[in-house]
C-alpha cells in the first residue's frame, strides 16, 4: 500500500515538474505554431500544384516530411528554450515522447479532416471516393464509380445564330470521341450524356451520379464573324469542385478548331493523371484537321449528329448535309464514311418516293471513296461488311470486313451491332447476343442494340427475358423500336395494350399522311384467326395508292406488311431474321416459303462450310431442316 502511494506521488511530482519545464521552454507554443504553419504551407502547396499540374503524390511527401519535422522542432525547443534547465529524467522523456506522438497525431487528423487526399491507385480507383465527397452519394454509387471516369455534356451554343447548335454539339462529341480512345478512361456514352442538354442547373453532383462518373466536362461555343471562342470546365462530380477551366479564342479555321479540341483533351488527361499514383495516363495522338473547309466541317458535324439521332427525317437531312459537305470538299474522308453509313441504312428508314435512289450502290461508292482517302477509318469497312450480305450474300467477305473495322476501332458499338445482326440472320443466336451485349457494354444507352438484343432473345427461345428487356426499354423511354418477332409474341400471349402501342409507333413509317387506319388492320391480321388477310391486304394497298404511296417490294416496310398479312410468297430475300420468327405465326413455321428464303439467302451454303446452328441439321447434300 505504501509502495503504491509512493509511486503515485513520484509520478505526480514528475508530471508537475515536466509541465513546469514545458511551460518554461514554450514547447506547447512552438508545437502549435509549427502545426499552424505546416497546415498553411500545405494549403499553398495544393493551390500551386493545381495551377501547374504537379502530381498529387507531392503533397503526400510534404505531409510525411512535416510529420517527421514536428518532433525535431519540439526537441530543439526543449534543449534550447532554457539552457539552465536540469537534464530531463527517464520518466519525463517517456511523457515527452507520448506528447510528441500525440501532437503528430493531432496534426495528421487535423489535416485530413479539412480535406481527404483521394487514394487513386489502380485498386482504389474502383472503390469508394474520398470520405468527405462521398457523404452525399448513394451507397451504390460509392461502390461503383471509378476515379477514371468522365461524362462530356453537350457544349452550349451561345452564338446569336441558332443554326450553330449542331456545330457546338459536334465539338463536344469530337472531344468525347477523343477521350474514349484514352486507355483506362471510362467515358459515358453520347446518348447518356447528351440527355442532360440544358439541365446543368440541377448540379454536377446529381448529373455525375445519374451517369455513374466521377468527372463532368461542360463548355460553350460562340462563333462571331471570323472568331471562335470555346470554353471548357472540368468538374469533380463528387465535390462539385472545379478542377480545371480554360477559354480558347482563335481565328475561325478548321485547323484552330481541331487544335482546341486536342488541347482540351490533353488538359483533361493531364488533370486526371495527377490523381493516379500508379503513373500518368497517355493522351490520344494529336489529330490533324482532315478538312480545311469550315463549311464542310460544319455540315459534317450536322450530318453526324442527325444520323445518331435516328428517324427517317434525320436520315434524310443527314444525307443532304453530308452530300453538300463532300461536294464542297471531295477529299473529306470522314464525311464520305458517315455518308456511306447513311446510304446503307436509308432503305430501312425511308419509304415512298424517298427510296427511289440506289442507296446501296451509293453506299458502296461512298465507303470505297472514304477508304481510298483514309484507309485508317473503321466505319466504311463496316458498311462494306453490311453491303456484302445484301443479295446475293457473301458472309465470308462480310466477316472479313468486320475484322478490319474492329481492328481499326475496337470501341465502335455500331460495328458489333451490325455483326450481331448477321449472326442472328444465320441462326447463331448465342453469337448474336454476345455481339449485342458487347455493343451495350460500350454504350449502355444504345437503343437499337437493346431492340436487337430483345429480338435475338425471342428467336433463341428466351421469351420471358425478352419481354423483361422490352419492359425495361419502355421504361427508358425507347418507343421507336419494334419488330414483327415481338409482335408475334405479344399477339400469342394476348398482350393487347403493348401490341397496339407498338403498332401505333410503326404505322406512320408505312406511308405518308394519316396512317392511323393501318393500326387496326395490322392488329387483326396478327390476332384474329378468322380475319380475311388476303382481302385486307388488297384494301391496305388500295388505301396507300389513294395517298399516293406505293410500297417498294424491296423495302423492309413491305416485308413487314407481307409477313403480317401472311403473303409469304411476295416476300423478298432481304437481310433479316424473318425465317426464324415462329411464335405467333404457326403457318410460317411449315411454309415452303420459309425454306425458299433461307436458300435464297444462302444460309445452307454457309452452314455446310462452317457448321449448322443448333436448331438446324442437314438431310442430304441438297436439303436441310430447321426447327
Amino acid at each position: 500500500m505504501l509502495a503504491g502511494q509512493n509511486s503515485r506521488e513520484l509520478t505526480g511530482q514528475t508530471a508537475d515538474g515536466l509541465w513546469e519545464k514545458l511551460s518554461r521552454r514554450k514547447i506547447v507554443q512552438w508545437g502549435i505554431a509549427y502545426c499552424v504553419g505546416a497546415w498553411g504551407f500545405l494549403q499553398g502547396l495544393e493551390y500551386v500544384s493545381e495551377s501547374f499540374g504537379w502530381p498529387g503524390v507531392l503533397r503526400q511527401v510534404a505531409i510525411l516530411a512535416l510529420l517527421i519535422g514536428l518532433p525535431i522542432v519540439l526537441v530543439i525547443s526543449w534543449y534550447h528554450g532554457d539552457r539552465g534547465a536540469q537534464r530531463v529524467t527517464g520518466a519525463e522523456l517517456t511523457i515527452l515522447t507520448l506528447l510528441f506522438l500525440l501532437g503528430g497525431g493531432i496534426f495528421w487528423v487535423f489535416d485530413h479532416s479539412v480535406e481527404t487526399v483521394p487514394d487513386t491507385s489502380p485498386t482504389a480507383a474502383s472503390e469508394t471516393p474520398p470520405t468527405v465527397a462521398a457523404s452525399a452519394l448513394s451507397p451504390a454509387r460509392q461502390e461503383a464509380v471509378s476515379a477514371m471516369s468522365i461524362a462530356v455534356l453537350p457544349f452550349v451554343n451561345i452564338s446569336t445564330d441558332a443554326e450553330n447548335e449542331y456545330f457546338a454539339e459536334g465539338i463536344s462529341e469530337e472531344i468525347l470521341n477523343a477521350l474514349a480512345r484514352v486507355p483506362g478512361l471510362s467515358v459515358a456514352s453520347r446518348t447518356s450524356s447528351f440527355q442532360f442538354r440544358g439541365q446543368e442547373k440541377i448540379g454536377m453532383p446529381l448529373i455525375a451520379e445519374q451517369l455513374r462518373v466521377r468527372h463532368v466536362l461542360e463548355g460553350s461555343v460562340r462563333k462571331s464573324g471570323d472568331t471562335i471562342r470555346i470554353t471548357a470546365q472540368l468538374v469533380d462530380g463528387t465535390t462539385d469542385k472545379e478542377l480545371w477551366s480554360e477559354a480558347y479564342e482563335r481565328t475561325l479555321t478548321t485547323e484552330n478548331v481541331f487544335a482546341i479540341q486536342d488541347e482540351i483533351t490533353q488538359a483533361i488527361v493531364q488533370q486526371l493523371s495527377t490523381q493516379m499514383t500508379a503513373g500518368p495516363i497517355n493522351a490520344p495522338a494529336v489529330r490533324a484537321a482532315d478538312t480545311e473547309n469550315l463549311d464542310a466541317y460544319a455540315l459534317y458535324l450536322e450530318g453526324r449528329t442527325r444520323r445518331v439521332s435516328h428517324g427517317a427525317e434525320n436520315i434524310l437531312r443527314s444525307i443532304e448535309a453530308l452530300e453538300e459537305a463532300v461536294q464542297i470538299d471531295p477529299g473529306f474522308a470522314r464525311a464520305w464514311a458517315v455518308l456511306s453509313a447513311d446510304y446503307s441504312v436509308a432503305p430501312g428508314w425511308l419509304a415512298g418516293a424517298a427510296i427511289d435512289r440506289d442507296f446501296l450502290g451509293l453506299a458502296r461508292q461512298a465507303a470505297e471513296k472514304a477508304i481510298e482517302i483514309d484507309p485508317r477509318l473503321s466505319l466504311p469497312y463496316a458498311v462494306l461488311a453490311m453491303l456484302a450480305v445484301e443479295q446475293p450474300p457473301d458472309y465470308e467477305t462480310a466477316f472479313a470486313e468486320f475484322d478490319k473495322a474492329i481492328e481499326r476501332n475496337p470501341i465502335d458499338e455500331t460495328i458489333y451491332m451490325w455483326r450481331g445482326e448477321i449472326w442472328r440472320d444465320l441462326g447463331f443466336f448465342d453469337r448474336a447476343i454476345a455481339d449485342f451485349g458487347h455493343c451495350l457494354l460500350i454504350n449502355p444507352d444504345h437503343d437499337n442494340c437493346r431492340e436487337h438484343m430483345t429480338v435475338a432473345q425471342v428467336l433463341a427461345g428466351h421469351t420471358d427475358a425478352a419481354l423483361d428487356a422490352l419492359e425495361a426499354n419502355l421504361r427508358r423511354g425507347f418507343i421507336d423500336g419494334s419488330d414483327v418477332a415481338i409482335w408475334g409474341v405479344l399477339a400469342d400471349r394476348g398482350n393487347t395494350i403493348v401490341l397496339l402501342y407498338q403498332l401505333n409507333q410503326v404505322a406512320p413509317s408505312l406511308g405518308e399522311g394519316d396512317m392511323r387506319w393501318a393500326v387496326d388492320m395490322l392488329y387483326r391480321a396478327l390476332s384474329d384467326p378468322a380475319y380475311d388477310r388476303d382481302k385486307a391486304l388488297s384494301v391496305f394497298e388500295t388505301r396507300l395508292e389513294g395517298l399516293g404511296v406505293e410500297m417498294s417490294a424491296d423495302s423492309f416496310a413491305a416485308t413487314n406488311v407481307y409477313f403480317v398479312f401472311r403473303a409469304y410468297e411476295r416476300m423478298r430475300p432481304l437481310a433479316g431474321g424473318w425465317w426464324w420468327i415462329t411464335t405467333g405465326f404457326p403457318e410460317w413455321a411449315v411454309s415452303p416459303e420459309r425454306k425458299r428464303l433461307m436458300q435464297a439467302r444462302r444460309l445452307d451454303a454457309y452452314w455446310r462450310k462452317y457448321g449448322f446452328p443448333p436448331q438446324c441439321r442437314p438431310l442430304s447434300e441438297q436439303d436441310f431442316e430447321c426447327d
